[in-house]
């Protein structure tokens, strides 16, 4: 106690050199300003995956059941009804997906289509991405239709309520000849046609025997979504289950379940108790499945952004490490203008460890004052701009981003963390300081 009283005074004293009092201001300063720019950092990374986070939710389920190995599994009614039972799954859909080739008024297209039924309007929130008011509909009594992304309908050229229909061309996964044996194609002078130096078009198709090969079928576009995402906006369509299933040649084939989960359910506890719960064996058989959460269906997507982060955090922490340089300098300076004080200390019968003890606070106070600054200096900025969004993107042109201002989302374990690598740093250089010096 007595050692922190003494350091309080020698750090609001006026020094014998004015140069003192001022490199310890910037020290401080320098510790605080790094401090804040840390907290930021974090929080801007976190509202970017929270952004990402909330786009890719409207497409992809709260867990999705897909096999471990292979594309595509058998349904069963067992399967769904036992997901069904656990008390936080409010909802079962079943998707099959499948790259086809679409085409339409002479452009040809490969795109990934992806079969659903009648419960993916429950399961996700596809609703709130519909651009057009028609509404999701795949299937009436007049026609069977498709949903394709924003990115795709415009590159192939068609849109919501045109009258001619798009031809879906699908490889047959059993059948006479096969898209997977591509050799075997023939054109009509009997000529092998190799598709792997030929495009896959329409007219390839037509001499190489799509009959035998490929399924077909017209789907008129009802509605366009809009993921603002490209891996969903350029590649992805939507439409009905048995439609796909027909294409493919088998009425039971599936490529994963896609669950809604009760809200606040958490998602990892109920992935752990479906596991559980699909082992158990039944009379049929069972396929090898894995059940994803809505992170691991984007670990790419979210494994970047996390590797950005802290790196970007390891950076900044680089640079408070230069800027204790000045906290070093500043207790420097103030142990050697303090040589007088410190003699008196040891003629009074004051021992080595309670003046390196003086000295050690003197440099935890300088760190110490200057990230508590920080900290509610980054705490304040990133509370203003997750509320109010003052800082916009594009130079105020908000038109051409998903959101108008840039999204920061404040996380206290961050601000913990920081403050815990600013109170390491403090540390290490106060004590390097005091141990060299006295």
């Amino acid at each position: 106690m007595l050692a922190l009283r003494i350091a309080l005074r020698y750090l609001f004293s006026r020094k014998s050199h004015s140069a003192i009092n001022l490199i310890t201001l910037v020290a401080a300063c320098g510790v605080g300003i790094i401090t804040a720019a840390m907290i930021c950092m974090l929080s801007v990374y976190n509202g970017f995956e929270g952004l990402v986070s909330d786009l890719t939710s409207r497409f992809d389920p709260d867990l999705r059941i897909q096999p471990t190995l292979g594309k595509t599994f058998h349904d069963s009614d067992s399967l769904r009804n036992r997901l069904l039972s656990h008390p936080d799954v409010v909802a079962v859909g079943t998707t099959l997906e499948e790259t086809v080739l679409l085409s339409y008024g002479g452009h040809q297209l490969p795109a990934t289509m992806k079969g659903v039924d009648s419960t993916f309007a429950q399961v996700t929130q596809i609703d709130s991405i519909l651009l057009g008011d028609e509404g999701f509909l795949l299937k009436d009594d007049v026609a069977d239709y498709c949903i394709p992304g924003a990115g795709l309908a415009s590159i192939i050229g068609t849109n919501r309520g045109f009258v001619r229909p798009l031809t879906v061309f699908c490889p047959r996964l059993i059948g006479k000849k096969g898209y997977a044996n591509p050799d075997t194609l023939k054109t009509q002078d009997s000529k092998p046609q190799n598709l792997k130096t030929s495009p896959l078009t329409v007219d390839a198709l037509n001499l190489a025997g799509a009959d035998e090969s490929f399924a077909e079928a017209n789907l008129y576009c009802s509605n366009i979504f809009m993921v603002q995402q490209a891996d969903y906006d350029n590649q992805y369509f939507l439409c009905s289950l048995p439609v796909a299933r027909q294409l493919l040649g088998d009425s039971l084939l599936t490529s994963a379940y896609e669950l809604r989960l009760r809200k606040g359910a958490n998602a990892d506890r109920v992935k752990k108790e479906l596991t559980a719960l699909l082992s158990i064996p039944t009379n049929s058989s069972n396929p090898n499945l894995t059940i994803l959460t809505q992170y691991q269906q984007q670990a790419d997507a979210y494994r970047i952004m996390q590797i950005e982060k802290w790196l970007t955090f390891l950076l900044v922490l680089f640079i408070l490490l230069i800027a204790s340089f000045n906290a070093i300098g500043a207790l420097s300076m103030l142990i050697i203008d303090k040589e007088p004080q410190i003699t008196t200390f040891r003629n009074m019968g004051a021992d080595d460890i309670l003046i390196r003890r003086i000295f050690t606070c003197e440099g935890w106070l300088i760190t110490g004052l200057g990230a508590i600054a920080g900290l509610i200096l980054g705490i304040i900025l990133c509370l203003l701009q997750q509320y109010f969004g003052f800082i916009t993107l594009g130079g105020g042109d908000t038109t051409r981003y998903v959101v108008a201002s840039y999204p920061v989302l404040l996380h206290w374990s961050d601000t913990l963390l920081t403050l815990a690598a600013v109170a390491a740093v403090g540390l290490l250089s106060t004590y390097y300081t005091v141990r060299s010096t006295l």
